[in-house]
């Protein structure tokens, strides 16, 4: 099975107030988390985590079933690269025909980006959906946008499944 899901924070207690997230406290916000993942995800499973996993990867990496993938976003280290199956800075996926853009943040043409790291703007003719997160609870889709992240999915992973269905909903 593939998952994807982003923005999962682990370890960082201000994502609480931040996010206004229903946790009183980083451990109860951990426990769940890791507890929602290894209630899905097998030690089989590939789960593409779009970004900002961890600012300690090497806490959790090893408590999480599934090979993951981590597509890089703002608060991952790189000193924790060689914990994960694979890091990308992007990714795409080809599944059922569909062609995925797997980025931590959303590729829109009206944001303000920081300098120096603007996107891959031919993402948006190239892909059929682009899947990222670093927006939180702003939105769960916008256009071809499905934002994968943990605030909008039930502090969960969301597998291909869902999202092949949540497409055809559309």
């Amino acid at each position: 099975m593939i998952w994807f899901t982003s923005d999962l924070h682990l370890g960082h207690a201000n994502i609480i107030k931040y996010c206004n997230r229903p946790f009183p406290d980083v451990h109860f916000m951990d426990k769940f988390l890791i507890d929602n993942w290894n209630e899905l995800v097998c030690s089989e499973d590939t789960v593409y985590c779009l970004g900002d996993f961890s600012f300690m990867a090497d806490k959790y990496v090893e408590r999480l079933n599934g090979h993951i993938v981590l597509i890089k976003g703002n608060h991952d280290k790189n000193r924790y690269d060689s914990l994960f199956k694979e890091v990308h800075l992007n990714y795409s996926l080809e599944i059922n025909n569909i062609k995925f853009y797997l980025t931590h943040m959303p590729i829109e043409k009206d944001r303000l980006y920081k300098k120096g790291i603007l996107p891959d703007f031919n993402a948006l003719n190239n892909y059929d959906y682009i899947l990222s997160g670093h927006v939180h609870e702003l939105w769960k889709t916008k256009g071809k946008h499905i934002n994968v992240g943990v605030d909008v999915r039930d502090f969960k992973p969301i597998s291909i499944n869902q999202i092949l269905e949540l497409i055809q909903g559309t």
